[in-house]
Formats: C-alpha cells, structure tokens, sequence
C-alpha cells in the first residue's frame, strides 16, 4: 500500500543540456564497465529542427507500464527508491517491458536481451554527477511543481512593479532560461542557419543596421555592387 511519500528523482532541465552526453558515457561506464552511449539507462534526444538536445529520465511510474507487461512477474518496484528491480532468472528476454514502457525509457541489451532500466545508482546518479550545465538533477519529485510556483509569483510581482513604474511587462522570450550560450531558445530559433530546420521563407531576426538596404541607401540594386561582367 502506498504511503502518498514522493521519492527523490533525476530532474531534468532541457533547456540548458549542452548535448555532450558525458551522463550517457557516465551511465555506461558505471553499470557496463565500458565506454560508449548505447547501453545507457539515461537517453538524449538531439532535435535538429530545433537546435535542442533533450535528456530522458525513467519516471519512477507507481503503476510502471514495463512491469504490468512483464508475462512472467520479473519486474518489481523498490518501495524505497521506485526504482524497477529485474530478477533475471525469471526474466525471458521477450522485450515486453520495453513495449509496455509509455516513455521509451527500457532498451535491450542486444548481447542476452535483458531489459535495460535504471536504477539510480542506488540512490547516487553517476550521470548527475557529470552533468556540467546542470541540466540533470538529483531532487524531490515535487520540486518542479514547487518552482514553477514560485516562479509566477516572482514574475507576477515583477509585472506588477514594472506597471507602477510605467514600464511594459516582459515577453515570453525575455523570460526564457538561456543557459551557458547566454541566447534563449526563441532567439536561436529566429536566427537559426538554413539547414538547422528553418524554413527557407522564414523570417531572421537581424539588427536593422545590417541590412543590405541600409548599407545601400535603400536600393536593393546598389547593394549588390556592379553586375558582373559589367564596366564600371
């Protein structure tokens, strides 16, 4: 029977991964003994269109997907850290729990097929622990929910100190975390190079100043300099 306590869990943060996979490497390291990112518990998503790398935790489920497929009961929940325990002499190797897993988070290991899952190191994340920007952490599963509490205060009191100062409140993407770039999403996404997934019709944000039409004066045809061949 559950006791309503919410245990600690990796938080994740995605707007600041830098997508150096050192906490796959970490992951691999600790529990294969080996070098690489492909037996790892902890996945990174790379999104092109978007710029972004996206780390994925498992999320600890009470009513875990993985173990109600399990045909033969292999998969049990640790009451302490919520973490699936795998006891491989019941374990067939028939990936069920990978199919049953909402979030992608078990793979195989191709060499016997048992289910990959993670288990927290214990309770000390060695990915946390080689996570330089911060981008996952070890915390209280309601912090989040907690923080962004906090945060709508703080940006509702702000609001409301910018209006009696007569100023205008901010927008989304001044608000949005930048990270070690010091540029927020919304910015890269504007000014994104074509092929990083920017339409080709799409707008970019650049400083007035640099446009070809100010340097020219205005005219788009002087911009571009005599044509070639031609005789100045």
């Amino acid at each position: 029977m559950s006791t309503g306590t919410r245990q600690a869990r990796i938080l994740v943060r995605s707007e600041i991964c830098s997508g150096c996979r050192a906490c796959t490497l970490a992951c691999v390291a600790g529990h294969e003994g080996g070098f690489g990112s492909a037996l790892s518990r902890i996945k990174v998503t790379k999104i092109e269109t978007e710029g972004l790398d996206v780390p994925s935790v498992c999320r600890l489920c009470h009513r875990p997907g993985c173990a109600a497929a399990c045909p033969t009961g292999a998969l049990v929940r640790d009451d302490v850290l919520g973490v699936m325990r795998l006891d491989e002499e019941l374990c067939i190797a028939c990936g069920s729990c990978a199919d049953g897993c909402p979030f992608g988070m078990v793979t195989m290991r191709p060499s016997d097929g048992l289910p990959l899952i993670c288990d927290l190191c214990g309770g000390d994340p060695e990915c946390v622990k080689r996570c330089a920007p911060g981008a996952i952490r070890w915390g209280g599963a309601d912090e989040p929910a907690r923080e962004r509490r906090e945060n709508l205060a703080l940006r509702q009191l702000d609001d409301d100190r910018r209006a009696i100062a007569g100023l205008g409140t901010e927008t989304t993407a001044d608000r949005e975390p930048v990270g070690a770039s010091g540029v927020s999403p919304a910015v890269f996404r504007a000014n994104r190079p074509p092929g990083r997934g920017r339409s080709p019709g799409a707008a970019r944000v650049v400083p007035a100043a640099s446009s070809e039409c100010d340097t020219a004066g205005g005219d788009p045809a002087a911009a571009s300099g005599p044509a070639r061949g031609g005789r100045e």
